[in-house]
């Protein structure tokens, strides 16, 4: 492909070619400002290499919370001080240019992007990349940057549509797997549900979309579910999966959630490697702290 200048809607072709790309995602860019994760919603396994300094996070160039919530979907986070490349490799493409994730790139900044499919510039590309992903980021060390970050800072460049409260952002859940007999209700919600679900698909294969009957603190579309599953003796803990539909009515909810095929794992194998309050947090259906499902996506890669 010849290479393409991007001038105009710089920010939509991204988001587009990350959302679209079954193929995870290489990426270095020096700041990751508010409202980051929708913008660049990396794919599982997806790597980015950013400026994660105690210096960026301090100066609300790079938001911690956002680093997090990538974290969460499984995507390995490494940091580089004074890192200053903008480079995204998102399949077989790379887009090389001015644009920094953040809103002020999106809404104030003129930026250009030279997008090209040239195999040797490409491979190029994500061979930098990984030659610097050398600091990787945890959990704990996100934690502990999240202290750092200006808690009145709406966001490197100033006010946006991604600049959201917390409770607007993506909510992660617990929910226990059981044999349910759908009522009459029910049914009829659930296929209320399946009459939209084509609109909030993540993937066409590779998921399964289950039917939840829900009961308690209500998620909204987009929201992260884990889910237990006894299985006779042996309980499993499924990847986390995502809300694309929700129908209720009167005291009835039920919700349609899609998940990966593959990446369970036994919740034995899980719980060795969580304090005692967290998993107790496993126990019951109900709200998770964005740490404790960062810690889970970590351990069902």
């Amino acid at each position: 492909m010849i290479p393409k200048l991007i001038t105009d809607n710089v920010w939509a072709a991204l988001t587009s070619a990350v959302k679209s790309s079954k193929r995870k995602s290489f990426v270095a860019v020096a700041y990751f400002g508010k409202g980051g994760a929708e913008m660049l919603p990396l794919q599982k396994g997806s790597v980015l290499l950013v400026d994660a300094s105690e210096g960026a996070v301090s100066a609300g160039q790079t938001c911690p919370q956002e680093l997090l919530k990538l974290l969460a979907n499984g995507v390995e986070i490494y940091s580089l001080k004074n890192l200053h490349a903008k480079l995204y490799v998102v399949g077989g493409t790379l887009f090389v240019g001015s644009a920094n994730v953040s809103s002020n790139s999106e809404e104030n900044l003129v930026e250009v992007l030279i997008k090209t499919s040239e195999r040797k510039v490409v491979e190029a590309a994500k061979e930098f990349i990984l030659s610097n992903c050398i600091g990787q980021v945890g959990l704990e060390r996100l934690e502990y940057l999240d202290s750092l970050y200006p808690k009145d800072k709406k966001g490197f460049g100033g006010k946006s549509k991604a600049t959201i409260r917390l409770e607007d952002s993506v909510s992660y859940f617990i929910y226990e797997t059981q044999s349910h007999e759908f009522d009459d209700e029910e049914q009829r919600l659930v296929s209320m549900c399946w009459k939209s679900v084509g609109r909030h698909r993540i993937k066409s294969s590779g998921y399964a979309i289950d039917e939840i009957s829900w009961h308690g603190k209500l998620p909204k579309v987009g929201d992260i579910i884990f889910q237990v599953e006894n299985i006779g003796s042996t309980s499993v803990l499924y990847p986390g999966s995502t809300v694309t539909e929700i129908c209720k009515e009167g005291g009835k909810a039920v919700l349609l959630a899609e998940r990966p095929l593959t990446g369970e794992k036994k919740f034995r194998d899980i719980n060795k490697h969580l304090e005692s309050k967290e998993r107790n947090k496993l126990l019951k259906q109900g709200p998770i702290t964005i740490s404790l499902a960062a810690k889970l996506a970590m351990l069902l890669r």
